[in-house]
């Protein structure tokens, strides 16, 4: 019997339980950033060393995101979800109380754990609740979680840190998320059939282990190996390379936009945050934007994210060209260059995961490819304080630039690679 979601309505209530999920998850985590430069001046902290803190936050979301991809192939993912969104919250809260950089640098942490509880086991139940063409849409317009989440974050923390400080902005995200803990659970359970999914789901598994049981253990790992192998036809282990840059240059790069703003234009704190908020706004259309170039592209993920990366490169080269170029001109460049940024990740991380799910790979193909994201997140968080210290801003745009160009040339010629396997992933789905 088949008990996918196929009624509109209900279609619709089960998208908007997953956005409001995945984009609680931004106003507890760039929170940080937004409030980064007056976390500095108040508590004295130095540059490299707050960035050690969101370091650490996105090492941790990247190390989380592989074991979770594992995990939600096999375990209930409302109560994944429930419990991460849940734990967020509390640490959200723990932050608000915080005083040293090792008391921080321990909480931010766990809270990169707990929100790698999300992403790869929503993406599975989106596969296994709907529909295939259903939930390639859903994986596409999720991703507009990630640029509202991240201005609706940072539009929050400009007020919180203009009339309370910078600790009631973390005490705030915690009560929004704990709310979307409650409601994502109650919805989940009480108006989809996800329950009566996941059992039939499980069942599947069960038997398989079974089945796998009476395979010897040299043959099994033969076919572990053979997977490996054919997952590797699809190029997205040479693809990490490129998926590592995007997360440089995506959330790494908007989390020192404020202090780049400060140290360059001299501009009020409150100001350079809400200025941030203005490349979330410009980076909802990279989502609308891919919609249109994957189309375009005949529905080629990769073909796509390499136009957007030419398009990064454009606007980066301006930057380092004219590297004295206002305010308003260096904020509008930025936000097309994260904007590009956004619509490689929808569909590099929220559309391409998916083709998986035929075959029962999303979660984890999700998982270990947003994990070398976040790596990169990890990277240029503390690389870029690093950079801009102690060689200033214009050499860490050339810096930006170079990485942009090498992304752009791994997914040129990893365009014809990927065509022959979704040919060859057509053929299996037939049979």
């Amino acid at each position: 019997m088949d008990i996918k979601i196929t009624d509109k309505r209900r279609i619709i209530l089960f998208f908007l339980l997953c956005f409001l999920a995945y984009f609680s998850t931004y106003l507890g985590r760039l929170n940080y950033s937004a409030s980064l430069v007056q976390m500095i001046a108040e508590e004295g902290f130095e540059k490299g060393t707050a960035g050690i803190i969101g370091t650490g936050f996105f090492i941790a979301y990247g190390i989380g995101q592989l074991v979770s991809g594992f995990l939600g192939e096999y375990l209930n993912g409302k109560r994944m979800v429930f419990t991460g969104l849940f734990i967020s919250a509390v640490l959200n809260a723990l932050m608000a109380f915080s005083h040293s950089i090792g008391t921080m640098s321990v909480i931010w942490c766990m809270n990169g754990m707990a929100q790698a509880l999300i992403w790869s086991p929503l993406l599975k139940m989106i596969c296994d609740i709907v529909d295939d063409h259903v939930a390639a849409k859903i994986c596409l317009y999720i991703n507009f979680s990630v640029p509202m989440g991240t201005f609706f974050s940072y539009l929050l923390s400009a007020v919180c840190l203009k009339w309370f400080g910078w600790r009631m902005a973390f005490l705030m995200p915690a009560v929004l998320i704990l709310l979307s803990a409650v409601l994502w659970l109650y919805g989940i359970t009480k108006k989809t059939p996800y329950d009566q999914v996941y059992l039939k789901c499980h069942r599947s598994v069960r038997q398989m282990y079974k089945r796998k049981g009476k395979v010897k253990s040299s043959e099994f790992k033969r076919q572990i190996a053979a997977e490996i192998c054919w997952i590797g036809k699809s190029g997205v282990f040479i693809l990490m390379i490129a998926l590592f840059v995007q997360g440089a240059l995506k959330d790494g790069v908007t989390t020192w936009v404020p202090t780049y703003l400060q140290e360059v234009y001299k501009t009020e704190t409150a100001f350079a945050v809400i200025g941030t908020t203005l490349l979330p706004l410009c980076n909802l259309m990279g989502v609308s934007l891919a919609s249109v170039v994957n189309k375009i592209t005949g529905y080629h993920e990769i073909g796509a994210a390499s136009f957007f990366f030419g398009i990064c490169i454009i606007s980066l080269s301006v930057l380092y060209f004219w590297n004295d170029c206002g305010v308003t001109a260096s904020l509008l460049l930025l936000a097309i260059a994260t904007t590009s940024m956004t619509g490689v990740n929808t569909m590099l991380i929220g559309v391409l995961p998916s083709r998986f799910g035929a075959v029962g790979r999303a979660s984890v193909i999700s998982g270990v490819l947003n994990s070398v994201v976040y790596l990169g997140c990890a990277v240029s968080t503390y690389g870029i304080g690093a950079l801009s210290e102690s060689f200033g801003w214009n050499f860490t745009f050339l810096i930006w630039l170079i990485a942009a160009v090498i992304a752009m040339g791994i997914c040129l010629c990893l365009i014809k690679k990927w065509s022959v396997f979704l040919e060859n992933l057509g053929k299996q789905k037939g049979k």
